[in-house]
């Protein structure tokens, strides 16, 4: 039987031992889409697994590889990049471990997109749209953070890209050090920042507060496509800040700030879950409510706001029998479901639903 170390997949070391003894090749591959990275113990292995892997490539697929971006590395004295990364080892005491950064090239071409940002920022093309360019610039932060904090280092390489965007906002834009961060999300992650930085009351987060995180590893399951799946990844996630980046770039800004952060603040604290059904949304599928609609003077306050699925939002207002009994089908909805539905049935001016 399959031994289990706690979540973290299957303890095959036994086996692993075992064939090290044998005359197989021991190699550990990588790979997004058409990029991929093959590791091995010894030169002379690697050298072999190269030469096949091209020939495999070219007789089998028919597909030339990219002489240029494709040699064999000895990490101990080369530096390695893959998708925006390098990596390398180092000694300490009597072994070796990995350091990786952000690459070269990611490096300038993250600081030139932030500085761009800051000079629309500076200059934002309508009248108004000044909270716009702050949120797009937040949004290209925090997903900076994302996909590069799993780098050792990437508080050093953060810290070197955010000293001329500091200089930027210290010198060209009317920023005060001092501000309340209404949105709960940015307010956990960077309100013990010092280098926080507010603009007319909205924040403008500082790209050099990240530390490293551990990357969370796939495991049978982990599947966004499924609801079990995206169970499992909410498990291992505290929120997804990709949707959270997205909903950052698609708000309305004909609403209100108040709005627009207030259903930021709501989707992270219902950690991304409908508030009626309980289910992890996809970007796609949320919907922010009026508790009390704003023709019943509801208004944009935190406490008047409610993240629900699309189509839930759909069974509040609905009047017509056709459609709500087509959605009521849809969700086969527990008494206790129903229960918070037709109490925002209720809010909304509609009558209740008997199933």
């Amino acid at each position: 039987m399959d031994r289990r170390d706690k979540g973290k997949g299957i303890d095959r070391s036994n086996q692993y031992r075992a064939l090290r003894k044998t005359n197989l090749k021991e190699v550990y591959i990588v790979r997004y889409a058409d990029d991929f990275k093959i590791f091995c113990r010894k030169r002379s292995d690697a050298d072999k697994i190269f030469y096949a892997s091209k020939s495999w490539l070219k007789e089998r697929l028919s597909l030339d590889i990219n002489e240029d971006k494709s040699k064999v590395v000895n990490l101990k004295r080369e530096k390695s990049d893959y998708l925006g990364f390098e990596f390398k080892l180092f000694k300490k005491k009597k072994k070796y471990v990995m350091k990786s950064h952000m690459n070269q090239q990611a490096r300038k071409r993250v600081q030139k997109q932030l500085k761009n940002q800051l000079h629309h920022i500076a200059r934002p093309k309508e009248h108004g749209n000044q909270a716009k360019e702050i949120g797009l610039y937040n949004s290209m932060v925090i997903g900076i953070h994302q996909y590069y904090g799993v780098a050792s280092n990437i508080n050093l390489d953060c810290k070197e890209i955010a000293y001329p965007l500091k200089r930027f906002i210290s010198y060209k834009l009317p920023t005060k050090k001092n501000g309340k961060v209404l949105n709960q999300f940015l307010r956990n992650r960077y309100g013990p920042s010092k280098e926080m930085r507010w603009l007319n009351n909205i924040p403008i987060i500082p790209l050099n507060y990240v530390r490293c995180r551990l990357a969370v590893p796939l495991s049978e399951g982990t599947r966004q496509y499924t609801e079990e799946g995206r169970r499992t990844i909410h498990k291992k996630l505290t929120m997804d800040t990709i949707i959270l980046q997205r909903l950052m770039r698609s708000s309305n800004y004909e609403r209100s700030i108040e709005y627009i952060d207030n259903r930021i603040s709501k989707y992270s604290a219902q950690k991304g879950k409908c508030a009626v059904t309980g289910i992890y949304l996809m970007f796609e599928e949320i919907h922010c409510h009026h508790i009390i609609p704003t023709h019943l003077s509801g208004t944009d306050k935190y406490n008047n706001l409610i993240i629900i699925h699309k189509d839930i939002h759909k069974l509040i207002h609905a009047v017509e029998k056709d459609i709500v009994l087509k959605y009521l089908y849809r969700f086969s909805l527990t008494e206790k479901q129903l229960k918070k539905l037709n109490g925002l049935r209720i809010k909304a001016g509609n009558s209740v639903l008997i199933v």
